[in-house]
């Protein structure tokens, strides 16, 4: 069988990495010193492979990035990714977590794990798998005039038609994705591709939006299968992003001053590992 390698172009479409940018902040001199913390984590869990993969690829990256002038910030990440073939069975996680005092200081952390697995199938057979998937978000703030902290994160699952290893075909995909922005924009979501051959026995989203505290958390299991009417060859592709940014800039700036604090994920997988 040929060997795979994923291709960046597919990885980011699955969950693009885009960019989170502080919006335009106005201030006024602030005596107090200030305290923010944002923190993004996901789980996956995949077993009871039906085939096992004849070849295989994990991946995981890490950045982290930390600016202060008047205080102090944290920055920390953890990746995590495994795959074993026999018996056929995965498991990663990513962990991104920033915390900050003080009246002038940025910080953003970023983490990214991923699978990669190559099956075959014959004509009539099933291709199935269980799951387990986890995501949640946590942002705190004292002042929500001047400080910002944003936790967002992606849990993304894609079945290829790999039988061209020139194009590939998707099939089915499903994704949990999240932000917690300590302003606007907070959402939580669970989608899937029209026909996605899913069976889920537990799917729960609890958000808890609004005030200084501000969390959201989503959890889902089940059973992806799908029959096939000739010989196939697919590529699974799961992969996640955690994300978490805190900023406080100098209480004495000029008005109108931007803040711009760019996520900076999958480093790793958009270098040159992708299908010709």
């Amino acid at each position: 069988m040929p060997k795979l390698k994923l291709n960046s172009r597919i990885v980011r479409s699955l969950a693009p990495a885009l960019p989170l940018a502080i919006p335009l902040i106005v201030l006024e001199a602030i005596p107090s010193i200030a305290a923010t913390f944002a923190s993004s984590e996901s789980t996956v869990i995949i077993d009871n492979f039906s085939h096992n993969p004849f070849d295989s690829e994990v991946i995981t990256d890490t950045f982290t990035n930390t600016f202060a002038t008047d205080g102090n910030v944290n920055a920390s990440t953890d990746a995590i990714a495994n795959l074993i073939t026999e018996p056929p069975s995965a498991f990663n996680s990513s962990f991104s977590s920033t915390d900050g005092t003080g009246n002038n200081y940025s910080g953003t952390a970023d983490s990214f794990a991923g699978i990669l697995g190559n099956f075959s199938v014959n004509s009539g057979e099933t291709f199935s798998f269980n799951f387990d998937a986890n995501l949640n978000l946590t942002t705190s703030i004292d002042n929500p005039q001047t400080e910002t902290a944003i936790a967002d994160g992606t849990v993304s699952f894609a079945l290829y038609d790999t039988s061209n290893v020139d194009s590939w075909t998707l099939l089915d995909s499903f994704t949990i994705s999240g932000n917690v922005t300590s302003g606007n924009n907070d959402f939580l979501n669970f989608n899937s591709s029209d026909g996605t051959q899913l069976n889920l026995s537990n799917i729960s989203l609890t958000t808890n939006f609004g005030g200084d505290r501000e969390s959201a958390s989503a959890s889902t299991e089940g059973l992806f299968s799908r029959t096939f009417d000739r010989v196939t060859n697919l590529t699974l592709v799961e992969v996640k992003e955690n994300r978490s940014t805190v900023a406080v800039p100098e209480p004495s700036i000029a008005v109108g001053t931007v803040l711009g604090i760019f996520a900076l994920g999958y480093r790793a997988w958009n270098r040159r590992v992708g299908v010709k």
